[in-house]
This record gives C-alpha cells, structure tokens and sequence, in this order.
C-alpha cells in the first residue's frame, strides 16, 4: 500500500490538508448500519493524540470498531483493542455496505510489517511512500510495527 503524504496525521508546514467533516461519517454509519440491522453503539471523534475517527457498531450479531484515517478516506475495521493499539480483521459483508463510500483497507495491507531503519533517519521506511520529512520523523521516533501503525495512530 502505497503511504501518501499525509496520512499519519503530521504535515509539513506547507501542506494544506482538507479538514474532515466530522459529521458525514457518523451519518453514513447510521446511513448503512441501521436498514442493515445495525446499530451505532458509539463515536469518538479524531483526538489531538490520534488521526483518525473510531466507531464501535453492532452488526450480523458481532461488535466492530470501524476506524476512518482523518486525512484520507481510508476505513478498517476491527474486532478489539490490543496493546494500545486495534486488532483489525475482514469482514466482507461489512466492507461491502461501505465500499461506495470508502476504500476498505484489508487486514493483509494493516498487518504488513514495517521496518525502521534506524541508520537512515531522514528516510527510515524501505516503503514506497509519498510521506513529508515531518512524518518520517515521527515514524523514526515511534518505530510503528505494522502499517496499521502509521494509518491509525496515536502518535502525540
């Protein structure tokens, strides 16, 4: 998967991100879940220390935390929180209420696993990325284990 530039919440003093309509995810969560025998159960909106939005919704009889990346529109879900972080799955019924809406981000692009290295703090990633100098930085300083790691943290 390729990284863009952006997408872990930091940005370069000259970048202009698009600021996220807090509103519209909550709505297409009701939009989908609800005629499908959903229910939200929860939202908690992007936080100074996370870059992305969570919604914890009950569907096909199962709990999920549904994450939105708050730079791009790039979903993942999960079935629990492990370490700090999420364990994320697929769930193809679920991805398929929101691929038109969402790129549905699969659990191998998630787990795929990152290597830092650390001679090369300018560029530790041996990714193809489009990522800011700012963002390499906080990759080197937090040492993120997955690409799940980089697309939905809670970096401070």
């Amino acid at each position: 998967m390729l990284l863009l530039r952006g997408v872990t919440g930091f940005q370069a003093a000259d970048d202009v991100m698009e600021e996220p309509d807090v509103n519209t995810f909550k709505k297409i969560c009701y939009a989908v879940l609800v005629p499908n025998g959903g229910k939200v159960l929860s939202y908690q909106a992007q936080a100074i220390d996370t870059n992305y939005e969570v919604v914890r919704v009950e569907i096909f009889q199962k709990a999920y935390f549904l994450l939105l990346n708050a730079a791009y529109p790039f979903l993942a879900f999960a079935d629990r929180m492990q370490d700090g972080g999420f364990h994320f799955i697929d769930e193809e019924a679920l991805a398929g209420l929101f691929r038109p809406y969402y790129h549905v981000v699969s659990k191998a692009e998630l787990d795929a696993p990152v290597v830092i290295r650390p001679e090369n703090k300018k560029d530790p990633l041996p990714l193809t990325h489009q990522l800011s100098a700012e963002e390499l930085e906080e990759i080197w300083y937090w040492q993120p284990k997955t690409v799940g790691e980089i697309i939905y943290n809670y970096w401070d």
